[in-house]
C-alpha cells in the first residue's frame, strides 16, 4: 500500500499514468478517489498523484491538525517525499484552498494551478451548510445523510435523473474509509477561518478558476473574487453543473485541465 510518512503522520496516496505530474488535492468528506473519474481521462498524458487528506480514506487520522495550513504542510511534505519539485495543482473546494496556500508558501513547486468550486473566503451560507452538516452527521445514518447531502452538492438537472441521489448516497455510505467525525468537524472550522482575499495578489502562478453555474457550495461569484484577485486567472463557469464537478462530468472538468496545463507547458517551453 503507497504510504508516504510525513511529519508525525502517514499519507495514502496513488500515482497513475506517465509525463508531466499534476497533484489533485480533494475537498472536505473527499478521499482520493473522489478523482478517479477525472484520472481517467489525462492519466495517459500525464502522472496523475491522487492521495487522502489526514482524517480521510487510508491516511492517518489524528486527533487534531485540521487547518488549511496544517494540509499545507501535509502535501508539501508529501511532495517533497516523492522527491517532486515541480507539478501542476489542482484543487476542489477545500483543495483549491490548499492549493491557494501551496501557491503563497512554495510558488517555485507549482506550475499551473487550477481552482475547482473553490474560493477565498467562506460564505455565510456556506458556514450554515457545513455547522448543518455536522449536525446531520450526528443524527442521520450515513445513507440518509449523503441523500440529504446530495442536494447541496449537485446541480438540479443532475438530480433529476432517476435514481442518480440514491446511487449517490449507496456508494458514498459503503466507502470502507470515511472522512472521520472530529476530523470534519475539525475541518468545517478551518475552512471559515479561512481567508485569503487579501493576499490573491501575491499568487503570480498560471490560474485557472473552473466552477459550476449551479454551484451554491462555492457559487461563481465566490470564484469571480478568486479569477479577479489573482493576477492573469482565467475564469471558466460550466453550464449546468453544481460542487461536484468529478462526478457530474468528468469528461468536461478533465478537457478543462489539459486545455489549460498544455498552454501552461506551452508557454514555459517557450521561454526557456
Amino acid at each position: 500500500m503507497p504510504m508516504a510518512k510525513v511529519g508525525d503522520i502517514e499519507i495514502y496516496f496513488s500515482r497513475e499514468g506517465t509525463g508531466l505530474p499534476i497533484l489533485f488535492i480533494g475537498g472536505l468528506s473527499a478521499g482520493q478517489q473522489l478523482w478517479a473519474p477525472v484520472v481517467e481521462y489525462l492519466k495517459h498524458e500525464y502522472e496523475c498523484i491522487t492521495f487522502d487528506n489526514r482524517g480521510i480514506g487510508k491516511s492517518s487520522k489524528p486527533p487534531s491538525g485540521y487547518t488549511i495550513p496544517d494540509l499545507t504542510q501535509d502535501t508539501l511534505g508529501l511532495l517533497d517525499s516523492m522527491s517532486i519539485s515541480r507539478t501542476h495543482v489542482v484543487g476542489m473546494s477545500l483543495g483549491g484552498l490548499i492549493g491557494q496556500d501551496m501557491a503563497l508558501k512554495r510558488p517555485e513547486i507549482i506550475g499551473g494551478l487550477v481552482l475547482v468550486g473553490s474560493f477565498a473566503k467562506t460564505s455565510p451560507r456556506g458556514d450554515l451548510v457545513q455547522e448543518t452538516r455536522k449536525i446531520l452527521q450526528k443524527r442521520l445514518e450515513p445513507y440518509e445523510y449523503f441523500l440529504v447531502q446530495a442536494t447541496w452538492m449537485f446541480a438540479p438537472d443532475t438530480l433529476g435523473k432517476p435514481g442518480f441521489a440514491e446511487e449517490y448516497a449507496r456508494k458514498a455510505a459503503s466507502n470502507p474509509h470515511p472522512q472521520a467525525r472530529h476530523a470534519f468537524e475539525q475541518l468545517a472550522d478551518g475552512v471559515k477561518q479561512f481567508d485569503l482575499r487579501a493576499k490573491l495578489k501575491d499568487i503570480k502562478k498560471p490560474t485557472r478558476v473552473v466552477v459550476g453555474e449551479e454551484d451554491i457550495m462555492a457559487t461563481p461569484s465566490q470564484s469571480r473574487v478568486l479569477a479577479e484577485g489573482i493576477p492573469g486567472a482565467e475564469m471558466m463557469v460550466l453550464s449546468g453543473l453544481g460542487h461536484f464537478l468529478t462526478s457530474e462530468d468528468p469528461k468536461g472538468l478533465a478537457e478543462c485541465i489539459n486545455d489549460f496545463l498544455k498552454r501552461v507547458d506551452a508557454r514555459e517551453i517557450g521561454s526557456r
